[in-house]
């Protein structure tokens, strides 16, 4: 806000200059607050994203591991029940796996 740089304050009279000042000095207060807290919460909320990348990562990354080991295990020969023992995965996960790969 640019009204208070604006301001001539050379005709204040003593009283009114003070005023004038502590107005000027809780205003850049309040701004400076205001900044500081947006600031803040900007660095917050990227180390949160970060943590949630992070996070999102690491599950698609074992999606795609039970995945590999579903096709290893297929083309070894292995029956479904090992196959779910080994990944945690469901028949029709499997299944959906082997369709997939035309294995």
């Amino acid at each position: 806000m640019k009204v208070f740089e604006k301001s001539d304050t050379s005709f204040y009279s003593d009283e009114e200059l003070s005023a004038y000042q502590s107005s000027l000095k809780t205003y850049t207060d309040y701004q400076n607050t205001i900044d500081t807290a947006f600031m803040e919460g900007e660095i917050k909320g990227k180390m949160e994203g970060k943590e949630e990348g992070r996070v999102e990562g690491k599950e698609v990354g074992r999606v795609e591991e039970k995945e590999i080991v579903t096709v290893n295990a297929l083309k070894k020969g292995f029956d479904y029940e090992t196959i779910r023992y080994l990944t945690g995965l469901s028949f029709a996960e499997i299944d959906k796996i082997k369709n997939k790969y035309n294995l």
